[in-house]
């Protein structure tokens, strides 16, 4: 596993560390894949207090302190990240709030520390500032400016009392000047010369394949500019994110040739899945006929067939939009619908649990067309990508080490690389499977760490399919 030094620390942090978003406490595979990371090498753990409304710093805390007590790891050796911003509602059901207020970041610290079963974190990020440019009353750039002093002002008084070792900024408009919610950190820092940012370690945004700009010297207002140079030049270590989850041309694009489903399976195929769809969408449809004619006012409820068919094509190609909405959306809302329907018709129990059986086996189906869809186009990408740096592939066919063969290692390397000494790549890990082919991405062959250089990157990054 390749190191990095955080300067203004001189921790030592793996080159790869370990994202939470999607982390829960259930299923156990998820701690199992910490602890193979832990044992792998991988050192820093990323997290937010709202990722599964806390339940995610539940799962890590419950890991770390059995990696410590089997002595996996010691707490010195983990680099533990955590973020305030984001208020977890009450109902989960509901979107999370949004405050920098020191009363509020005091608040979340609290809870994240009792979560993750520590007295302190090592870096406490301030999540996504440019919220409070997006909310109802949005604030000006101004505003924010001083909404983050304040917060700052407070977590400086958290370093003085041990709660965390260091603080950062986790932003999504960092190093892009054209959004209409911007955070020009560079302006910010020029207003604010004086303040000591000794204890300001790090910073965190995306990048990816398709969400590059961070690594290419744009035009900005005075002069072309290159982000990951001039946050290196500021003194700030660099995490970055979503390596394998892209926003491109507005819709999200996972990054995996890893099929969805599997290949030996007869109806595997798409046209073979559409067929079932049509199956099953007609049966769910006569269902729903049949209780159109009873005399319950709940029945017009009972129109998901159209729902699913009016959304599908839409979210074809954005699985994980089409997966967020059938397990946000249309799962909570049918629930709350049959529950209706058994209010004033129990009777009608065995018909409910057939209908919510083929509904959600034609959401399976929809979700695993929509993934395959999106195998599909990644396998031309990392064809088209081998074929750019083919002496990068080569060697790695040559040494056996595979570590170029899908498009998630592929992706996972280009990030690795473009960072090189000056950060981490936060990647999303939930098996130990994953674990595995993370750690094969980077890992050193023959004592020394194989990237892609400069000129690799300039052809990998400039390859047509990545701009549309």
């Amino acid at each position: 596993m390749p190191f990095r030094s955080i300067p203004k620390r001189g921790w030592r942090v793996s080159a790869v560390g370990f994202g939470c978003y999607r982390v829960r406490s259930q299923p156990t595979l998820h701690r199992e894949a910490l602890l193979k990371a832990f044992r792998s090498g991988i050192n820093v753990v990323d997290l937010s207090g709202h990722f599964g409304n806390g339940d995610a710093e539940e799962a890590v805390g419950q890991t770390l302190a059995k990696a410590i007590d089997s002595r996996v790891v010691t707490r010195d050796e983990v680099v533990l990240i955590t973020k305030a911003g984001f208020i977890n509602p009450s109902d989960p059901r509901k979107p999370p709030l949004y405050s920098l207020d020191p009363t509020s970041i005091e608040s979340s610290l609290s809870n994240s520390l009792s979560r993750l079963r520590t007295s302190s974190v090592d870096i406490f990020m301030l999540n996504s500032p440019e919220r409070l440019m997006q909310n109802t009353n949005k604030s000006s750039q101004s505003q924010v400016f001083e909404a983050l002093s304040l917060a700052i002002e407070h977590l400086e008084t958290e370093v003085s009392r041990g709660r965390i070792g260091s603080y950062g900024i986790a932003s999504n408009t960092l190093h892009l000047p054209s959004s209409p919610d911007f955070l020009d950190l560079q302006k910010y820092i020029q207003e604010r010369a004086a303040v000591d940012r000794q204890n300001w370690v790090s910073l965190e945004y995306p990048f990816n394949l398709f969400e590059r700009e961070a690594y290419e010297t744009r035009p900005s207002q005075s002069a072309d500019i290159n982000w990951m140079s001039a946050w290196e030049n500021a003194g700030f270590f660099q995490f970055t994110q979503r390596p394998l989850n892209a926003i491109a041309s507005g819709k999200l694009r996972t990054l995996r040739t890893q099929q969805h489903s599997n290949p030996s399976d007869p109806n595997s195929s798409e046209n073979a899945r559409m067929e079932l769809v049509r199956e099953r969408m007609q049966k769910v449809s006569s269902m729903e006929t049949e209780l159109q004619f009873s005399d319950f006012d709940v029945s017009s409820k009972f129109i998901w067939a159209h729902t699913l068919a009016e959304n599908f094509g839409p979210l074809a190609d954005n699985p994980f939009a089409l997966e967020y909405f059938l397990s946000q959306r249309v799962k909570p809302a049918l629930r709350e619908d049959i529950a209706a329907l058994l209010d004033v018709a129990p009777h009608m129990k065995d018909w409910a649990e057939s209908y919510e059986r083929e509904l959600t086996q034609v959401s399976e189906l929809l979700v695993a067309l929509a993934y395959d869809r999106t195998v599909a186009l990644n396998e031309e990408l990392l064809g088209v990508l081998r074929a750019l740096v083919p002496n990068k592939i080569a060697r790695s066919d040559v040494e056996g080490t595979g570590a170029l063969k899908n498009l998630e290692q592929f992706a996972i390397r280009t990030a690795v690389s473009a960072l090189g000494v000056r950060g981490c790549t936060l990647v999303g890990m939930r098996t130990p499977a994953y674990v595995d082919s993370v750690v094969n991405a980077v890992k050193l062959m023959n004592g020394s760490e194989v990237i892609f250089t400069a000129d690799d990157l300039k052809h990998l990054l400039s390859c047509p399919l990545l701009f549309y």
